[in-house]
């Protein structure tokens, strides 16, 4: 019987792939796709799911570091899309098209500080296997 189970380093590039197209597609419910306030609020929403698949090949090959990220990209997959939803749909409002300004840009600072964390202890585990200290 032949294994159809997705490889582990196959799961957070779906997942980023397609968080990044669920936010995009709430986004462009609200705004044009034609016009430039939607190039500049894609790029802020697509800020955190670049960084992501950054933190997700650093972690690559550490379990732990594996499993943090992908807790990091399935949290941000469903906060940002409920925010998202619930600004659009359930609470509209004029200032609601903030949400894809501020919950990116606050989801893009947790990543950062994931994504350093991540170099710090990358840095640490190599030095520690070549027997350094």
């Amino acid at each position: 019987m032949k294994n159809t189970s997705p490889s582990p380093s196959a799961l957070p590039l779906a997942i980023v792939v397609f968080g990044a197209v669920l936010h995009l597609g709430l986004l462009f419910q609200v705004v044009t796709p034609k016009s430039f306030a939607a190039w500049l609020f894609s790029i802020a929403v697509l800020a955190p799911w670049l960084l992501l698949f950054a933190a997700h090949r650093l972690a690559a090959g550490r379990p732990v570091a594996r499993r943090l990220s992908l807790v990091f990209s399935v949290s941000y997959l469903s906060f940002g899309a409920w925010a998202f939803f619930d600004t659009i749909y359930v609470h509209p409002d004029a200032q609601g098209g903030l949400v894809f300004l501020v919950i990116p840009f606050a989801a893009s600072m947790a990543v950062v500080v994931l994504v350093f964390a991540l170099l710090l202890t990358r840095q640490g585990s190599a030095a520690r296997r070549s027997g350094a200290r």
